[in-house]
């Protein structure tokens, strides 16, 4: 299957209720918060240190669109 195929059956998939069901809002926001409280529940029952904690627990980035994303780069 070259390029051009598996991007037509990506767009086909995605067209279809049987293969995708688009989310209600963005999932970014709340996945993080969910990370960021099973990341705490950890710190607290000792399980890590605050070096790893500080390291992982941080707010979405922002892009330049003002949107929210976990990806720094964007």
């Amino acid at each position: 299957m070259n390029k051009i195929n598996k991007i037509q059956e990506a767009e086909v998939q995605l067209e279809s209720r049987e293969h995708y069901k688009p989310l209600r809002a963005p999932m970014v926001k709340t996945r993080q918060t969910k990370v960021n409280q099973i990341i705490e529940k950890l710190y607290r029952g000792k399980h890590i240190h605050d070096m790893t904690k500080n390291g992982f627990v941080k707010p979405p980035a922002q892009t330049c669109s003002g949107r929210k994303t976990d990806n720094p780069r964007l």
